[in-house]
């Protein structure tokens, strides 16, 4: 149970938890806007789960844990962040409560993560959305190229694609602040993140 003085690092990262929901969100919007035309419906999903990833709170709490003590440690040893999907899964859900962004879902996959979940577009109507992405190393950061995005079921087109791979790849190289990353592992349902910092 957080204590008074936690407070305010614990609503510091929820904020940044809502800033995420917030870009994916606005996204997706992009891809309602460019994605909707008279196409051939696809799967409506890029990756198929075996079930749905179930959240809970203190898997959410354990990958606030995980962030705070990668990026806000001493830094006077190497920097590690290692999770799993049910733990940033469980980290959205809660994040994203009160925004549009309904049912969100990260798999990690050998090489590759899909994200998905459900866009509420006008109250009650939805619509589904999933991301086919390779994260690599590039020049010591994090890079991420989208190999395939749904958006209600129909393909989005590569130019916007392209588009948004530029602005996660902005995002993500913002967010990783003096750190060159060294080794980044994806395996079914986890991540590895090291590096060092400077």
């Amino acid at each position: 149970m957080a204590t008074t003085g936690q407070a305010p690092q614990r609503a510091g990262r929820f904020e940044r938890g809502r800033a995420i929901a917030r870009v994916i969100i606005a996204l997706s919007a992009i891809l309602l806007l460019t994605g909707c035309r008279s196409r051939p419906p696809a799967p409506q999903a890029v990756c198929e789960l075996d079930l749905p990833i179930e959240v809970f709170q203190a898997d959410a709490d354990a990958f606030e844990l995980k962030v705070q003590r990668a990026f806000l440690s001493d830094r006077t040893g190497p920097f590690r962040l290692e999770t799993t999907s049910t733990e940033v899964t469980s980290f959205l859900y809660y994040a994203a409560k009160g925004t549009p962004l309904q049912q969100p879902y990260v798999q990690f996959m050998p090489d590759q993560v899909c994200i998905g979940g459900d866009l509420l577009v006008f109250n009650p109507i939805r619509t589904s959305f999933s991301v086919l992405a390779t994260p690599e190393i590039s020049d010591g950061q994090v890079s991420v190229h989208l190999e395939r995005v749904l958006l209600g079921g129909r393909n989005l087109p590569r130019p916007v694609m392209g588009y948004l791979t530029r602005i996660i790849n902005e995002t993500i190289r913002d967010a990783q602040l003096h750190v060159t990353i060294t080794e980044l592992r994806l395996e079914e349902d986890r991540l590895l993140l090291t590096g060092t910092w400077w």
